[in-house]
């Protein structure tokens, strides 16, 4: 097959969206599908080849103000045309609802090219960006209605939306959408091949003998993170060290929350190298994330394939991998004192630990990439 994939995120830029391209790039370039990936990129309109299968488009783009490290394409339209004409593609797959998203759509309507898109984000929760995280609830109320319209009135056009999880199905069918299918985003395991553990307290000169709660994810407020470090003020007599790893556009405001809580069991990494961050996974407790935002969570998926117990939050795609009581807790959404609860209790329970690790293990086979990567070539040949 020859795929066209448009996206408004991409390297270097680092997410859950990118990663799961990445993979997916990787599993149908393997099988030999010719891909041609449309992304915005920083200098003049320039076609790349990456590999024999793997062809790359940059689009002249510009910073998107409001969402630091997100650029728009503001040209290549007609290139991108000529590209089409030149080339029979046999499906276009789309990854945003917006600008990329949008110019996949009216290609495939000029060229009579089946396409499908995947449901990334919750657009609500991204509203307050607009105003840089200010009046976050009366924007996220105000958005909903419009959002829902919006979202109809883009996948709606497609010839199937791809959900990640059940719970994110549910929602889009909320919205009016009848042409929704689950796949979930799968993990590269190939990743993990090499990882070891390493001594993590040595390495970051943390306490000895104190569990180690790990949060991996974008540093967004969408993330929730401020409810995980208030929790952590509930549990500062523990032995809980909490390591944070990822950057975005609130890594700054959140590192002066940790401050002024005075926190002195939390540590802020940044960003860290996939190799390093796998052997953090091995190395660590527990994975814990206050993000009721998710679609479905690829760190989550990360995490339990290293080995795992999860504490998440009980909304969206994470109630659907976190399984209560078998791989993990669930607290209230937005509850600092419910999810110190959860911590606290998972913490002192040893034998608990244990066995929602193995679960964890179990639990993540079902989303190695080449099982959820093979209902998405069967969803492609079907369409086309």
């Amino acid at each position: 097959m020859r795929i066209a994939i448009f996206t408004d995120t991409y390297k270097p830029h680092k997410d859950g969206v990118i990663t799961h391209i990445e993979d997916i790039l990787k599993f149908l370039t393997d099988k030999g599908h010719e891909i041609t990936l449309f992304v915005p990129g920083k200098n003049k309109f320039q076609i790349k080849q990456i590999s024999k299968y793997l062809e790359l488009v940059e689009l002249h783009s510009i910073p998107l103000c409001v969402y630091k490290g997100y650029r728009i394409p503001i040209a290549g339209l007609k290139k991108i045309k000529e590209i089409f004409k030149n080339k029979k593609f046999d499906l276009i797959h789309t990854h945003s609802p917006f600008a990329l998203g949008i110019t996949g759509l009216h290609i495939s309507k000029h060229f009579s090219i089946p396409i499908v898109g995947t449901y990334h984000t919750m657009i609500p929760e991204y509203a307050p960006y607009l105003l840089n995280g200010k009046f976050k609830n009366v924007l996220k109320k105000i958005s909903r209605y419009p959002s829902k319209k919006y979202t109809k009135f883009i996948y709606s056009k497609l010839s199937s939306t791809i959900a990640p999880s059940n719970e994110i199905k549910k929602y889009l069918e909320t919205c009016g959408l009848k042409n929704v299918v689950c796949i979930p985003n799968g993990i590269n395991t190939d990743k993990f091949k090499n990882s070891k553990k390493i001594n993590i307290c040595k390495k970051y000169k943390l306490p000895e003998n104190n569990k180690i709660l790990l949060f991996v994810g974008r540093m967004g407020f969408e993330k929730k993170i401020e409810v995980l470090l208030k929790s952590m003020k509930y549990l500062e007599e523990e032995k809980i060290f909490l390591l944070l790893i990822g950057s975005g556009p609130y890594l700054k405001k959140y590192k002066e929350t940790a401050k002024k809580l005075k926190l002195k069991n939390v540590k802020f990494l940044g960003y860290v190298e996939d190799k390093l961050l796998h052997s953090i996974y091995l190395s660590s407790d527990i994975f814990v994330s206050p993000s009721d935002t998710e679609t479905q969570g690829i760190t989550f998926l990360e995490a339990m394939n290293a080995g795992l117990p999860i504490i998440g939050v009980n909304k969206f795609g994470a109630k659907e991998v976190v399984k209560t009581g078998i791989n993990g807790l669930l607290a209230k959404p937005e509850d600092s004192k419910d999810l110190a609860v959860k911590i606290k209790k998972l913490v002192d329970n040893e034998k608990l630990i244990k066995r929602f690790s193995n679960n964890s293990k179990k639990i993540a086979k079902n989303y190695y990439i080449n099982k959820t990567s093979k209902k998405l070539l069967e969803l492609y040949k079907k369409i086309i």
